[in-house]
């Protein structure tokens, strides 16, 4: 797998309209939520940390996080924590990488996710892929130093973090 440049979220140049891009996330989750028999319970987006948007799609017994990150069309699914955290994320260990999520699949999810967008939802599988297994030569330096600081140790924490 090779990661694009932009795939920490830091070094990226100011772009127009997030407050467009996060109702347009917002509305594809929520198209998600009702075609899965669910409700949009939160919703957080990006700012300095994290380097993504977050819904948090609530179910009887289940919640599911819905990632979308700031800079490139992915998407990752996970597990939340509970309603106080306002990244509705729980870090998973507090290092200088954060382990920021437990990635899972929820095919359902996925299916009306990329009906209404061009997002690409990448799978549990390749968000929990160790780093060393994947090309980052397309990410600048600036990101390369991002990495050697934060260490992240999957492609998840890599894409979906929250480095200040």
């Amino acid at each position: 797998m090779r990661l694009p440049a932009e795939a920490t979220g830091s070094d990226a140049p100011v772009r127009g309209d997030r407050e467009g891009e996060l109702r347009e996330f917002v509305t594809i989750c929520h198209h998600a939520a009702q075609a899965t028999s669910g409700t949009v319970d939160r919703i957080a987006q990006v700012g300095v940390i994290p380097n993504f948007h977050t819904v948090v799609i609530a179910y009887d017994d289940d919640q599911v996080a819905v990632l979308r990150h700031a800079e490139l069309p992915l998407v990752a699914l996970a597990e939340p924590c509970p309603a106080s955290d306002s990244f509705a994320l729980q870090p998973v260990h507090l290092t200088r990488s954060f382990g920021a999520a437990r990635f899972i699949d929820r095919p359902l999810i996925t299916a009306v996710i990329t009906e209404f967008s061009d997002l690409r939802v990448m799978s549990a599988e390749e968000l929990n892929a160790p780093l060393s297994r994947v090309d980052l030569s397309e990410l600048s330096a600036g990101e390369h130093s991002e990495i050697a600081y934060w260490k992240p140790d999957t492609v998840g924490d890599l894409l979906f973090n929250f480095w200040d």
